[in-house]
């Protein structure tokens, strides 16, 4: 078991699932299920950040289906990042999905997100200097 898997027996994350339980009606916050089992699904991981002192909007209550769906497409937003860098976007196409990321801001697209804004712009960079 990872030490990040240890955090969720801690009382502090555990008073956080429920109160984030609490707010959302005891209901999956997509389907507004009130019978299946719910999940507190983190929107994005944030290094060197314990699980209990994440933003409440970093989360969303999820039943069982909605929660794997979610991770569903956490796993093609990867796939599209992939794609992305393994692609040959030219400058103009490289600041515009970066712009688009930076108005999405780090909240919304995670670590995914930042991650790629930086690959973004060391391309940036190395093209500026070629040029």
């Amino acid at each position: 078991m990872s030490d990040y898997s240890e955090k969720f027996k801690d009382p502090r994350w555990q008073k956080k699932r429920l109160e984030m339980f609490e707010d959302a009606g005891w209901k999956c916050e997509r389907c507004d299920s009130k019978t299946e089992t719910l999940n507190l699904h983190h929107k994005f991981y944030k290094p060197n950040t314990d699980p209990w002192n994440y933003k409440d909007h970093w989360f969303e209550v999820l039943c069982n289906d909605c929660h794997d769906k979610a991770h569903a497409i956490d796993i093609s937003f990867i796939d599209l990042i992939d794609s992305v860098l393994k692609s040959k976007l030219n400058n103009n196409e490289l600041e515009k999905l970066f712009m688009i990321l930076n108005v999405i801001g780090s909240d919304e697209s995670g670590w995914y997100g930042h991650k790629l804004m930086k690959y973004i712009s060391k391309l940036l960079d190395k093209e500026n200097t070629i040029l």
